[in-house]
């Protein structure tokens, strides 16, 4: 019906139908969607061929139905080449939704698909990652992909990793290298790490740690010796359930701890970035 009144509000001309059903057939989908819970959808990872910076997106739907469906996958891929396009920042950049949308083309492909899926769709988040050196590589891992993409799906997580020994001209990952990362971000996809190092864990937080450790034991009357030992037996405990570098690999043989394995291998990790749709 939506289609017919279009024909006959622009005395059927197929071309100007369409833009007619673009401007105000997305303007009612919006209105009749709009407030309706989204907590489904799907996140991408588009890499650079050099694999020095990424494009992540998250974007949300209603149901699970809708985002399983080739069509929001197709969705998803088209507006995260259009952010991808639209963006060349150097360094870490989160993009908020009206940054999204006032980007050429993004606000069309969000209209178009919210009168073809009927859902309440939004761009949920956006991110562009790139290497703190150059002499860095990326890499990453889509959990979960959606039937019709290799780069969309429920969880995606990437990974920075630097040589300890870099070139001076800095030259693309060896196959190798590549997938020690992917299975690094299969790893970080699995164990869902807070931290990448120790050092990135704020004070505040490790001296919270320590607090609740020596309030649980302050009736045991051990010698004050003792409840050091034992506190820092449990701030490692603590490192390796929280810290990736500190964990023991899921993904390699033996299962090495991460910051060993990779300086085996003549690498260190510089920083992780995970996204879940839930």
């Amino acid at each position: 019906m939506e289609c017919k009144q279009a024909l006959l509000e622009c005395g059927n001309n197929l071309d100007e139908a369409l833009d007619w059903l673009r401007k105000y057939g997305s303007a009612k989908a919006t209105q009749k969607t709009a407030g309706r819970e989204n907590s489904e959808g799907q996140v991408s990872v588009l890499m650079k061929s050099d694999y020095k910076s990424c494009t992540t997106m998250t974007v949300k739907s209603e149901t699970d139905f809708a985002s399983r469906s080739d069509l929001f996958t197709k969705f998803v891929e088209d507006v995260t080449n259009r952010v991808n396009t639209n963006t060349s920042s150097t360094t870490q950049k989160t993009f908020t939704e009206a940054e999204l949308l006032a980007m050429t083309d993004v606000k069309t492909c969000l209209d178009e698909a919210m009168v073809s899926i009927r859902e309440n769709l939004q761009l949920s988040s956006a991110t562009q990652t790139t290497v703190q050196q150059e002499s860095n590589f990326l890499n990453y891992y889509i959990h979960n992909k959606a039937p019709s993409s290799d780069w969309v799906g429920q969880i995606a997580a990437i990974v920075e990793i630097a040589s300890s020994s870099p070139s001076p001209s800095p030259s693309p990952p060896s196959p190798d290298q590549l997938e020690i990362g992917r299975k690094l971000a299969m790893h970080v996809a699995a164990a869902k790490p807070s931290y990448a190092t120790i050092e990135q864990i704020p004070t505040s937080t490790i001296e919270k740690e320590k607090e609740i450790m020596l309030e649980q034991m302050k009736d045991t009357n051990k010698p004050p010796e003792v409840m050091e030992k034992i506190v820092n037996g449990k701030l490692r405990k603590f490192y390796e359930e929280n810290v990736l570098e500190e964990q023991g690999h899921m993904v390699e043989a033996e299962n090495p701890k991460i910051k060993s394995f990779l300086k085996s291998q003549g690498l260190s990790l510089v920083n992780f970035v995970l996204h879940s749709i839930k």
